[in-house]
């Protein structure tokens, strides 16, 4: 698996902000490299989901709107099991995320945005389609557990494909 992602804190405090959410997230287990514009991960489905909700959580504060975008790709098909070497500290902390994604597959979308919406409502973290993107409302864990169902069922019907995610925590705009 492939992720390259934007963190995206609303705070004069920004850089330290990423740069310390970056510093606090184990990537022995994957490759890493952060640049100007991205953070890119690339290793097996669980070690890179891992070190992204690690990131994610250790940006997290309280109080302060946060934004993510991320694509996930197959492009780096790479196997093996995963050692979640994150999961321990990122546990401690959880948060309600607002999240949009749509898939990408190398043929029509249609069956599996339709069986990804299932899923979803059936693990409580629906709340609607909006055109051909699918919206969730879950906690952090809940969240990246689902991605990680999400990226597996893709990869067993798709050689090729891209999941494109969008997640907002503390917004100040009303439901």
């Amino acid at each position: 698996m492939e992720c390259s992602f934007t963190l995206a804190p609303m705070s004069d405090a920004y850089i330290d902000i990423i740069l310390g959410a970056i510093a606090k997230t184990d990537t022995a287990r994957i490759t890493a490299a952060t640049g100007r514009m991205a953070t890119v991960y690339k290793g097996s489905c669980g070690d890179v989901l891992d070190a992204v909700k690690a990131c994610f959580v250790h940006a997290w504060q309280p109080g302060v709107h946060m934004t993510m975008q991320m694509t996930l790709t197959n492009d780096s098909p790479q196997g093996g099991e995963a050692a979640c070497v994150n999961e321990a500290a990122s546990r401690m902390i959880s948060f309600p995320v607002d999240c949009q994604f749509t898939v990408y597959p190398e043929t029509d979308s249609a069956a599996i945005m339709k069986e990804a919406a299932g899923q979803a409502e059936k693990l409580g973290l629906f709340r609607q389609m909006n055109g051909r993107k699918v919206l969730l409302k879950a906690e952090v864990h809940d969240l990246f557990a689902y991605l990680g169902w999400l990226y597996c069922r893709c990869s067993e019907l798709y050689d090729r494909f891209a999941v494109e995610v969008g997640c907002s925590v503390n917004s100040p705009t009303a439901e």
